[in-house]
């Protein structure tokens, strides 16, 4: 009866740690971008951002067959200090996602869009197609333009690796990302620089 009643005091100081840690918001603050249902390949991505640079790209992709999706893609990367402030400096003008940011109005799909902020105080997303907020859209485009280029970047290692002689193939995406680059301002692309170095044989 004693070792019993011991054991009941003391498994709630055990568990109950790991119950407060489970339900903690990340210590760093982190800005999340979904993107669901896109009318182009990939159909879903993510793009989560911490404060501290640390960035993770996933994406998947859904079709009519199975054969003409896309495989799942991770990516785990520094962001550059130049677009990391951005991000949040265009996150704290927006007031971290405390009001709603939908356009009411009728828009054409291109998919449903999630912006989330989280740190140790707060936990707040908003859902949307478009926005008339001005910083709410130059941070879809920054997140779009960081997808443009990974899934870029993806598809031409891909073609390096197994379709070598496809040398007209693998121009028109380099292009397309060299011109998405420069049509954001030099927004980051995830590691692309040292990409471009290889195949130029540097």
């Amino acid at each position: 009866m004693m070792n019993v009643t011991r054991l009941a005091f003391i498994l709630p100081l055990v568990l109950c740690p790991a119950v407060l840690l489970a339900q903690s918001p990340p210590a760093v603050p982190a800005v999340t971008f979904n993107l669901d249902a896109a009318i182009v390949p990939p159909t879903h991505y993510s793009i989560t951002v911490a404060s501290d640079g640390s960035t993770k790209y996933e994406s998947s992709d859904t079709q009519k067959k199975d054969a003409d999706a896309l495989d799942p893609y991770q990516l785990n990367f520094t962001m550059s200090a130049t677009t990391l402030k951005r991000i949040f400096d265009l996150t704290e003008a927006a007031n971290h996602f405390h009001s709603d940011i939908a356009f009411k109005g009728k828009t054409a799909h291109t998919g449903t869009k999630t912006l989330r902020y989280t740190d140790q105080n707060l936990d707040l997303k908003q859902t949307y197609e478009w926005s008339q907020n001005p910083s709410i859209q130059q941070l879809t485009t920054i997140f779009e333009g960081i997808s443009l280029v990974q899934e870029s970047a993806r598809r031409l290692r891909f073609l390096r690796r197994f379709d070598k002689l496809s040398v007209e193939q693998i121009r028109p995406f380099r292009r397309l990302v060299r011109e998405k680059v420069v049509l954001m301002r030099n927004p980051d692309t995830g590691g692309l620089h040292s990409t471009e170095q290889r195949w130029n044989g540097k």
